[in-house]
């Protein structure tokens, strides 16, 4: 959105002669160059501000996913019965797929 009205305000002033920008030498590229420079940078740093967002959001799914299965495992180490067992091991399997889908998610070239 900033962009485009930035870049609005630029065909603007160029092709409709409202206002008169001329400087002297380069100060008008330089002012312009400054501006789009302050524009790139702030538009990087929305962009690591998300990514570490989202990887604080995937930090605290996982915490949770591992606090649910403990809790689920706690709950039934009592229990002898095959089928608890049997459960028990499924957890386990499920959890570690469960993890390293995360750790690709993570190393994926994607983002």
């Amino acid at each position: 959105l900033v962009f485009g009205a930035w870049a609005a305000v630029v065909f603007l002033l160029k092709n409709y002669e409202t206002l008169d920008l001329s400087l002297d030498k380069d100060q008008g590229f330089t002012f312009f160059s400054k501006v789009s420079a302050f524009l790139v940078v702030w538009r990087f740093s929305k962009a690591y501000e998300r990514m570490w967002e989202a990887r604080a959001h995937v930090a605290r799914f996982m915490k949770n996913a591992v606090v649910v299965a403990m809790l689920a495992s706690s709950f039934t180490s009592s229990e002898t019965h095959p089928r608890a067992n049997q459960f028990r091991t499924l957890l386990k399997i499920r959890m570690v797929r469960y993890i390293r889908a995360v750790v690709s998610i993570c190393k994926s070239r994607r983002y």
